[in-house]
């Protein structure tokens, strides 16, 4: 008859005594102890260390001496380890005997060394002998086996093992000790007292008023009271009732401080006092008469101080004033040290505490409320599902501890929706004096009136299965729902909030851990993507590990469906079906994956990612065994980005490093209308008329929302670029600046006053330290489904020439004619286009009329000149010279069409200066010009010169 093993023992039902010899050629560093459950020991192994004190800890004191090394940690426990000897062949000698239901594992060293373990095992059947000769050392010459199987106990090979002092350099001190195990990391035990403290770091609760502070807190409760109690068990249970008038927690400040060294302890502070002010915005005043308390505390390399004030003389920030405080802590060594600012203390006050389950709250239900924090009643629990399960037969239980949460208010605020509900934080708890209190609260269910109490117990906060008195496994409590009350409780024993935890026992569940399938990485695709599971892969990894055949496991689970005809949750579809070569045998199961899966997974331009989705077989029996989750995972690669060729875009169409373009109008002469117009092929940068994309199936021009944000123009307006209709259009503001047609990848520039404006804000000379650009994109696709295919170097800047500029042209300024000296309005100006080709008068004079130059006018009151030395640039000549005059006679054509083919140099009227005062001799006017055009305005500054006065 097969035997179901004990959990502590790990030989069967050890019936006889027995002994088996057995020789190693090898050093032992650790204890032999081979019991799942270990009895506590005062000796501990290397191995040991290691998992408590990791890479480095700080402890209270360390010593060495014979074999043994001694730690004794911050909390002031010592243990001792084994470092083992360098004998080479050592002897051990394994005895295990029974009496009763314990048994006695002894080893014994061939130098006498004795080490022991008795353990209580469970199974009290007699009719299995144990076998010593199946007590054998694996091949491994490390693991005990039984019958070929392995224990659980091993003989780890000793290493090289090292014992080394940190001494300091200087003073000879010992700061430490190492502990090298072989080629393991080393232990480092630094010697916590040794290092002095040289300083420390505040850590806020908040920032106030961009003051580092902490909170005077205090707590509004009604406090609860027992009505009915449970000493004779009810089927609806306890009563508690809450209080009409409210109860006070007095105001408590904490202060958090890490210290340096970390390693720091209590017994290195003597004192802490602390200095305070009231201070920032209007007046300085200490009201608060703050003082440190004697409950400060130190662990993990944090300081924990309490501070004892008059709350009510703590300033409000609404009223100008933060009240400060700051520490000074004087240390063993002789140190001093204060806190390098004040720190601020801002009042806030708890209200409307309530118990809660911390894992409702996460997972955000709507109710997470502990039952019976309303009404008081326990039979809110009573009546509900059970909370939790807890097996009958478990040695850790249910830790009740970890799963409550206190929510609060604060005072003048409702509590927020549940799934924000606000959360009271360890260290608040702390520093109010709150705990928990978990009790049982009995009752009974059921037509045999059962105490459901009966079948529980609770130690230290931790509930355990029990049947009535009795000390063996309490089977007979599966089944049973105790019920546990948890009060909110306060330093002088009041009850801040009660509730109510419903625990069901059931029976160990079989579990299995998810089990994961990683399929093959693959490139996104139009069609859809397959995977499915080989009959090798449904045996082997999911039956198997199971230990069940296929009609065991269809029989012992049911495949949960997701949605008609879905049994994944994620991404894609799974199918079950059969294997199609022996549809009895195997059910096999696929995942197809869609291309808006793969779409989905790579947004944000991702060049990667993980696809997963899970299958749930649920238990037909849930209280005999967990669901079983099957997982898949594939990751998607995005589509392997292209390079447009260097020497496919035009050379001359680029700047040198091809990274922009520049734009134009039309060119005159060359349009049966002889427009200006401003549409510009985009394709005709490139070799061929169209990029060279590999693999490309359709390719099109965007604006790229990303990168255009932000633009100037000659106004000096900064307008906000965006993209829209699906980038093929540039907007500026509310104003459209520019449009791309997608089907054949013209740009055509908008006629607005945002347009217009951005366009003429620097010469085309000026690219690319000037100039008005947009970013250009290049989206192309691939495939049937038109999959977006990358291109590495697809993104390029256009810059928007303006069409023409002005400079000064010949004309000059003769003083003192009679009448005044008059220039012709095209003698004073000269004007080239984006091609640097100049017009005027007697060149290119129909310039004009395809420009549609309209009219031309002087900002007289802004005519600055260098008279008297003065600067040109900002010296105005009504300032300094009232009596030199210059007028204008603007000429404004208003249309095209009145705009003459041939100009002459009058036709946009004259300018005219006159001297009504003293003789003057030569100097320099700088005028203020608009020349209005088809796009828009160019503003240029033109410097004429005056001569000086006739005869003198």
């Amino acid at each position: 008859m097969n035997k179901k093993f004990l959990n502590a023992v790990l030989f069967g039902a050890l019936l006889a005594s027995s002994t088996g010899t057995f020789t190693s050629c090898k050093d032992y560093d650790d204890d032999i102890n081979g019991l799942n459950e270990r009895v506590d020991a005062v000796e501990k192994t290397l191995a040991d260390l290691n998992t408590k004190f990791g890479a480095l800890a700080y402890v209270k004191s360390v010593s060495f001496a014979d074999g043994k090394l001694v730690v004794t940690d911050q909390s002031g426990i010592t243990t001792t380890y084994n470092i083992p000897d360098t004998d080479t062949n050592t002897t051990y000698t394994l005895a295990v005997t029974q009496d009763g239901n314990k048994a006695t594992i002894t080893l014994t060293d061939s130098k006498g060394g004795v080490q022991s373990h008795t353990v209580t095992f469970t199974d009290k059947d007699t009719d299995t002998k144990f076998d010593p000769s199946a007590l054998t050392v694996g091949k491994d010459g490390v693991t005990i086996e039984y019958n070929g199987q392995a224990t659980g106990v091993k003989i780890p090979i000793s290493k090289d093992v090292k014992v080394k002092v940190i001494k300091g350099e200087v003073d000879g001190v010992v700061y430490g000790w190492s502990i090298t195990n072989g080629t393991d990391s080393a232990t480092n035990l630094m010697i916590c007292d040794v290092l002095p403290i040289t300083g420390f770091s505040f850590e806020p609760d908040v920032i106030l008023g961009g003051v580092p502070s902490m909170k005077a807190l205090s707590v509004e409760y009604y406090s609860w009271d027992l009505k009915t109690d449970c000493s004779v068990p009810s089927f609806t249970g306890e009563v508690w009732e809450q209080a009409d008038k409210s109860s006070y927690i007095s105001p408590v400040i904490t202060g958090t401080y890490h210290l340096n060294p970390s390693s720091a302890t209590r017994e290195q502070i003597t004192s802490i006092e602390v200095i305070s002010k009231d201070f920032s915005y209007i007046t300085r005043a200490a009201d608060a008469a703050p003082s440190v308390l004697d409950d400060y505390s130190v662990a993990d390399g944090i300081l924990t101080v309490h501070f004892k004030a008059d709350v009510e003389k703590i300033k409000a920030i609404e009223n100008n004033q933060i009240t400060g405080f700051k520490i000074r802590v004087k240390t063993k060594a002789g140190n001093s040290i204060t806190d390098q600012d004040y720190r601020g203390v801002y009042t806030t006050k708890y209200t409307n505490l309530v118990l809660g389950d911390k894992d409702k709250q996460k997972k955000g239900l709507e109710e997470f409320y502990l039952y019976g924090t309303a009404t008081g009643k326990a039979a809110d629990a009573i009546d509900a599902d059970p909370d939790y399960e807890v097996a009958y037969n478990s040695p850790k239980g249910l830790d009740l501890k970890p799963l409550v949460i206190t929510c609060y208010g604060e005072a003048g605020i409702a509590l927020r929706a549940p799934a924000s509900e606000q959360i009271l934080s360890d260290k608040d708890m702390e520093s109010l004096g709150l705990s928990y209190a978990f009790h049982l609260c009995n009752y009974i269910a059921g037509d045999n009136q059962t105490k459901q109490n009966d079948f529980a117990r609770i130690e230290g906060g931790v509930l355990y299965p029990k049947l009535f008195d009795e000390t063996g496994e309490p089977f007979a409590a599966v089944g049973r729902m105790p019920l546990v009350r948890v009060q909110l409780m306060t330093k002088d024993n009041k009850v801040a909030s009660t509730g109510w935890i419903k625990v069901k026992i059931v029976k160990e569940k079989i579990s299995v851990d998810p089990i994961v399938f990683d399929f093959n990485v693959f490139t996104n695709q139009c069609s859809d993507k397959e995977f499915k599971l080989s009959v090798e892969q449904m045996n082997v990894k999911v039956y198997n590990k199971l230990g069940m055949n296929r009609n065991q496991f269809n029989a012992a689970y049911k495949i949960k469906e997701v949605e008609a005809g879905n049994y994944g949750k994620g991404a894609g579809i799974v199918t079950l079906g059969a294997d199609p070569t022996n549809p009895t045998m195997t059910d096999l199961l696929t995942w197809t994956i869609g291309q808006e899966d793969m779409k989905e997974g790579l947004a944000g331009k991702k060049a990667s990612s993980l696809l997963t989705t899970s299958i749930t077989y649920t238990s037909n029996d849930p209280e005999e065994r967990g669901d079983v989750t099957i997982t898949f995972n594939s990751t998607v690669n995005a589509i392997k980005a292209v390079t447009i060729p260097a020497d496919n875009k035009i050379a001359e169409y680029w700047d040198a490093n091809k990274e922009y373009i520049r734009l134009n109008v039309a060119v005159p002469q060359t349009q049966s209308s002889d427009n200006c117009t401003f549409v510009v092929d985009l394709d005709n940068v490139f070799a061929g008329g169209k990029p060279k994309i590999d693999g490309v199936t359709a390719y099109r021009y965007i604006f790229d929302g990303d990168k255009n944000k932000e633009a100037e123009g000659l106004s000096g307006k900064k307008y906000t670029l965006t993209v829209k209709s699906s980038g093929t259009q540039l907007y500026a503001d509310a104003d459209v600046v520019a449009t791309i047609n997608s089907a054949n990848g013209e740009v055509t520039y908008a006629e607005t006053a945002a347009s217009k404006d951005l366009l003429n804000k620097a010469s085309h000379s000026s690219i690319p330290n000037g100039g008005f650009f947009a970013w250009i994109n290049i989206k192309a696709v691939t495939g049937d489904c038109e999959l977006e295919l990358p291109i590495t170097n697809g993104i390029f800047k256009a810059y928007f020439m303006r069409p023409i500029d002005v400079t000064a042209g010949t004309g000059r300024f003769q003083d003192a004619v009679d009448g005044g000296s008059v220039v012709k309005m095209l003698d004073l100006l000269k004007f080239n286009d984006w091609r640097e080709k100049e017009f005027g008068v007697n060149t290119n004079a129909t310039y004009f009329k395809f420009y549609e130059i309209t009219a031309i006018s002087i900002d007289i009151p802004n005519i600055t000149t260098d008279l008297n030395g003065g600067n040109i640039n900002n010296q105005k000549l009504k300032d300094v010279a009232p009596t030199l005059k210059v007028t204008d006679t603007p000429i404004d054509f208003g249309g095209k069409a009145d705009i003459p083919t041939a100009p002459t140099a009058n036709a946009y009227g004259t300018v005219t200066y006159t001297n009504n005062g003293s003789a003057v001799g030569a100097f320099n006017l700088r005028l203020p010009v608009t020349v209005t055009y088809k796009w828009g305005t160019v503003k240029a500054y033109v410097t004429i010169p005056v001569e000086k006065t006739q005869g003198n």
